[in-house]
């Protein structure tokens, strides 16, 4: 019997959130043992001197015969019983693998209609209806769940809101619609600063609330900006002249801009000299070792690139933008510009693009795998010289652009999925597919 002044032991538990194309995965405990017949998250107890995620993912092989990469934690709850206090933290876990009932009754997926029916233990009970609110109204986008924009508001704080299950701007506002005192996650004063904010965030249209976002925050509006964003990069001569600029505002929608006589030059010559490289689809485009490319000249980028849209770069905020101001020369640049090496800077990468491609396991041909920018000038200075192996210098050249320009795109939808999971973010479930 528990002594008069001594505290209750602590026994701690995980559990698995498992949601796939809006379903929740759920274990049904075997009869005759504690809650017999209820249908739980499924995990177990944490061994001495594991941490919860470990756990998390040693109780998905041993009960359910899968592979589990375990995210952030989604919610705990506890209970206190006669001899011991109970706590449960859940986590968002994603796999491949079909589970298997290694442990237990049986198992099943179910929509929030049918998670609304089953029976469940009182601490799992504790997390039905926020699970079915979700299920039934996946989390906006990644701005909609930010909270950190707000003046005192940390990622501490952010966290502890989502784990509450203030998991985006609407819930936030159903939560403390009263401003009610919740000072365990936030205070009454950040509760107001938080309310006035989302109001005078509403009233913004995209290019206001990216002027106005700090700049360490800036990449959590990305996604607002997918469809208008186009992927930049420049390579240039010995004497810091722009030789290609490459514009893509899709994967397969890419263009190099160059010198209008070196376009002529290519198009003209090229299927002939290079065929095995070059394949003609049009007066100014065709396929590059099998990627879509279309010349321009520089003289029409000005009209070309979309001035209102969002302009990723990487390490180029100093180099790019310059190059800029030489192909337009006196008429205005584009005006928002994300450089992508500082969110690979948040995410913990180090080195160049190349070496923050590789730790995300973003290809590139064989041919351009190895070359880096000073290779670019070099490849210039061969095309300047002529005769034949001055178009298999230029197809390196375009190709290792056109490798700088779109890989962004993939580099982009990589960071923000890692940065997600250092975060905690409330729909890390939905991007680990991605």
């Amino acid at each position: 019997m528990l002594q008069p002044g001594k505290s209750l032991p602590t026994l701690r538990v995980v559990g698995a959130l498992w949601r796939r194309a809006g379903r929740v995965f759920l274990a049904q405990r075997r009869a005759g043992g504690d809650h017999g017949g209820l249908w739980e998250f499924p995990g177990g107890k944490q061994e001495l001197g594991e941490t919860a995620r470990v756990a998390m993912a040693r109780e998905g092989a041993e009960e359910l015969g899968v592979t589990l990469t375990v995210g952030p934690e989604w919610a705990s709850v506890s209970e206190r019983r006669a001899d011991v206090r109970l706590v449960m933290r859940i986590f968002q876990v994603h796999s491949e693998d079909e589970p298997q009932a290694l442990d237990h009754e049986a198992v099943g997926w179910f929509d929030a209609e049918a998670l609304a029916e089953l029976p469940m233990p009182p601490m799992d009970d504790a997390l039905r209806q926020r699970l079915i609110d979700e299920l039934r109204n996946p989390p906006g986008d990644l701005w909609h769940q930010t909270f950190c924009f707000v003046p005192g508001v940390s990622h501490r704080t952010e966290s502890a809101l989502w784990t509450s299950g203030a998991i985006d701007h609407d819930r936030f506002r159903q939560q403390f619609a009263e401003v009610a005192r919740r000072d365990e996650v936030i205070s009454r004063e950040q509760v107001v600063r938080v309310q006035q904010a989302l109001t005078d965030d509403e009233r913004l249209d995209e290019p206001a609330r990216w002027n106005q976002t700090k700049a360490r925050h800036r990449w959590r509006l990305l996604e607002r900006w997918r469809d208008r964003s186009t992927a930049l990069d420049f390579e240039c001569d010995r004497a810091g002249s722009p030789t290609v600029m490459g514009v893509a505002t899709a994967p397969d929608e890419f263009t190099a801009f160059v010198d209008e006589e070196v376009a002529r030059w290519w198009l003209a010559e090229a299927p002939r000299v290079v065929p095995g490289r070059w394949t003609a689809s049009g007066a100014d485009a065709g396929l590059l070792d099998g990627q879509p490319v279309r010349f321009s000249a520089f003289t029409a980028a000005p009209d070309a690139l979309d001035r209102d849209h969002l302009i990723l770069l990487f390490g180029g905020r100093k180099f790019d933008v310059a190059m800029l101001r030489k192909v337009y020369d006196h008429e205005p640049i584009p005006e928002r510009f994300a450089d992508l090496l500082d969110l690979a800077r948040q995410a913990k990468h180090r080195g160049g693009l190349k070496a923050v491609e590789r730790a995300l396991c973003i290809p590139r041909a064989a041919r351009v795998a190895d070359l880096r920018g000073r290779d670019a000038i070099t490849l210039y200075d061969r095309v300047t010289t002529g005769g034949e192996q001055a178009f298999w210098a230029f197809a390196d050249l375009i190709a290792y652009n056109r490798a700088d320009t779109v890989n962004l795109f993939a580099l982009r939808d990589r960071l923000l999925l890692q940065m997600s999971d250092r975060l905690g973010l409330p729909d890390w479930y939905r991007r680990v597919r991605t």
